[in-house]
């Protein structure tokens, strides 16, 4: 039977009517996008890719002349929403202010093909390249590496910075830029970073190597590099780019996926002419279906085109993490105004209390502290105010927990239900408590050096572990 005829309505007579599309600003992806997770899922995915479960065609591109470049990239992974991105590329922006990388990605359900989301996707080009980098670094570069060395000091150089230390311990992370203002400045991000005008100096003396650059000639040169260390290049500039070729021909090559070997713009420029089986692919090496680095004295390149499959990734992730986090974060602020209620003492509020229970009024100042309701310079404790704090502090734990309660439930009836398993986060078998409240309660102090934790978030659809902490106003922190 055909589908309209089961709703009993003809084609013509049905229409979409009122659908919610999620959009998503730039700040709420960056808020929503946990590095960590991001590199596990990209990880799987790329094993996913290698095992034939990802669809993801070539990318498409419309040239303006003189301006820049717009291409189309596509992918779907079973359990995730369809992803569609088009990221536009016009380097003339950076002298007007704008980003010279502009994109956007739209999510479609795969059940219905109805959009579902609509995000800006210019953080999610930056963070998943160079996330997909990083990867390569955990894959194939020793774990005993020391020194690291990221040449330019873009974004993909300011992301790179900012992952690197999440698969390898580094001591030191040399920044080189054409710009040496730049990469001073962005070696302010990190304690172990320090920006450095000699490349070759760097290069030598380097167990990781990222390129990082839009140039479109070779940054480095060959000989530079010592045995033992991974380079990794996500810069692209055709028909040449920022990775010498000699490195790709004759050192053991990594890809995301063989497409790489194609002609520009769906491959790398750097890697016209070499043969395709020259290159093994990250899947392969997730999956140990090929062999990753074999000895310490070998030197692996990885060489990045950008693929849909990364944003896809991203893109759901952000989608999925995106309204959970909004929603936690309107939890948050309602709790700090509710312990602020609790915990702060003005004067007028003290000053009834003394009037009731004959307790002499506490000093004007200093206010707002716990501190102040336990003494008053050598007379009687506020022992009324405190049994008061006390009652509504049991009141505010009770609040939270319906309210943590409530917000679990509607996170449960409203996510997707492919996605409700995404939605465990550090699964707990025992998530009974709300707080960990020590007993030093009673002398002014909490646990944690001033904070209450808020310990988990508990539904029976789900478990969230919530790792943030609310401060309260007075405490040391």
């Amino acid at each position: 039977m055909p589908p309209h005829r089961m709703s009993g309505k003809a084609a013509f007579e049905i229409a979409k009517g009122t659908q919610k599309v999620v959009s998503l600003s730039e700040a709420q992806v960056i808020q929503a996008l946990d590095p960590d997770e991001l590199l596990r899922e990209l990880e799987a995915s790329f094993g996913a890719l290698a095992r034939g479960e990802v669809q993801c065609p070539p990318r498409t591109v419309i040239a303006v002349p003189g301006k820049g470049f717009s291409l189309a990239m596509a992918a779907w992974q079973p359990g995730m929403h369809i992803c569609v991105k088009v990221v536009n590329v016009f380097d003339g922006n950076l002298a007007i202010g704008l980003p010279n990388h502009l994109a956007i990605v739209n999510l479609f359900d795969p059940s219905t093909g109805a959009v579902v989301c609509v995000m800006d996707a210019t953080y999610i080009t930056g963070i998943r390249t160079a996330a997909a980098a990083i990867v390569s670094h955990k894959l194939l570069s020793r774990v005993d590496s020391r020194v690291a060395t990221i040449v330019g000091a873009g974004v993909q150089g300011r992301e790179h910075l900012r992952l690197l230390s999440l698969v390898r311990d580094v001591d030191e992370i040399q920044i080189c830029s054409l710009e040496f203002d730049h990469a001073e400045r962005m070696a302010d991000l990190h304690p172990k970073a320090h920006a450095v005008r000699d490349v070759r100096y760097a290069i030598q003396r380097s167990d990781l190597v990222c390129l990082a650059t839009h140039s479109a000639r070779p940054v480095i040169e060959p000989q530079w590099i010592k045995p033992g260390t991974h380079v990794s290049s996500v810069g692209y500039h055709p028909p040449a780019g920022e990775l010498p070729v000699v490195l790709a021909r004759n050192e053991r090559l990594f890809v995301e996926s063989l497409d790489a070997f194609m002609p520009t713009p769906v491959g790398c420029s750097e890697l016209a002419g070499i043969e395709v089986k020259r290159g093994t692919t990250l899947g392969a090496v997730a999956l140990r279906r090929a062999p990753g680095r074999v000895n310490d004295r070998e030197i692996t390149v990885y060489k990045a085109m950008g693929i849909a499959m990364e944003d896809m990734v991203a893109a759901n992730l952000a989608r999925l993490r995106g309204p959970i986090k909004a929603l936690l974060a309107r939890l948050e602020r309602g709790w700090a105004r509710a312990v602020d209620r609790v915990f702060t003492v003005n004067e007028p509020y003290a000053t009834e209390l003394a009037r009731r229970f004959a307790v002499p009024t506490p000093p004007p100042e200093p206010r707002g502290t716990l501190s102040s309701l336990f003494h008053d310079d050598g007379g009687t404790p506020a022992t009324s105010e405190l049994w008061n704090i006390i009652v509504k502090g049991w009141r505010l734990i009770v609040f939270c927990a319906v309210a943590g309660l409530v917000a679990g439930v509607l996170i449960s009836l409203f996510a997707e239900s492919q996605y409700r398993a995404m939605v465990v986060v550090n699964v707990e078998r025992d998530a009974s408590r709300l707080f960990d409240v020590s007993a030093d309660l009673v002398r002014g102090h909490l646990v944690q050096n001033g904070r209450i934790r808020h310990h988990f978030l508990n539904s029976s659809a789900l478990h969230i572990s919530w790792a943030r902490y609310c401060t309260f106003p007075g405490l040391s922190v």
